[in-house]
């Protein structure tokens, strides 16, 4: 049983004070996307949730992405994370012998050539 100690420790707590400590106001999220480093003249990308959702990807770049989510009863849950952005593509290649079926004496074998060779 947990207590909630910020009530003096008088009561336990519910699944709804969860619900309510988590209840977030989605409509209300804001954002902000900056390429890095900021330069004069450079305007950041920001709006709420339908903004994100309809923003085109940013050009290749190093990016700061904010986040700002209301919550009803409590702060809004503020975030940052650092991003990079490069266009990239993916190849899947199909091979007989999956390196799954490998065991391994042949991965050490492949290893000390790797080593022997200098790479």
């Amino acid at each position: 049983m947990i207590i909630d100690g910020a009530r003096g420790g008088k009561r336990p707590i519910t699944p709804d004070d969860v619900e309510k400590a988590l209840a977030r106001d989605w409509p209300a999220l804001r954002f902000r996307l900056e390429r890095w480093p900021p330069q004069s003249g450079r305007a950041g990308t920001e709006g709420g949730l339908r903004e994100l959702w309809a923003a085109p990807d940013p050009p290749p770049d190093i990016y700061l992405l904010s986040l700002s989510i209301p919550r009803k009863h409590n702060a809004p849950v503020r975030a940052l994370t650092w991003g990079y952005v490069t266009p990239w593509k993916l190849s899947l290649f199909r091979t007989d012998d999956t390196a799954d079926s490998w065991g391994d004496e042949r991965w050490e074998k492949l290893l000390k050539e790797i080593s022997r060779r200098g790479g």
